[in-house]
């Protein structure tokens, strides 16, 4: 509870929904910010209201837009580095290596390749 006496946040399980109520614009402070606190705390409040079944995962050092979609019987995923330039919208000073990642997905894979920089993950 605030000093108002006014809750900032509130969560609901109703028969099979989850639903979250926040005071706070945190999604837009989080993208202008980039507060970790922020952030965080918007990954928990989706993960809890998923229930854990989100289906992609991606763990390691640096800021990626990731896209996992389907083309076909092919299942994509797109990881573009967004760190410099990419995120903050500004003049690309140098170039940040990114991860590396560990990336978890609900399924099963065939086989796998990295379209960009060759070769298949480990």
């Amino acid at each position: 509870m605030s000093s108002t006496g006014l809750a900032q946040a509130i969560s609901r399980l109703r028969s099979s929904s989850r639903v979250a109520y926040l005071a706070a614009d945190l999604d837009r402070l989080y993208a202008r910010y980039h507060h970790p606190d922020h952030g965080r705390l918007l990954a928990n409040l989706v993960r809890w209201a998923a229930r854990g079944t989100i289906p992609l995962s991606v763990e390691g050092a640096g800021v990626l837009d990731c896209h996992l979609y389907r083309q076909g019987q092919t299942i994509v995923l797109h990881l573009v580095n967004l760190d410099q330039g990419g995120a903050w919208q500004g003049r690309l000073q140098e170039l940040t290596p990114a991860g590396p990642f560990t990336i978890r997905l609900p399924f099963e894979r065939e086989r796998a390749e990295l379209l960009v920089a060759g070769g298949r993950p480990t």
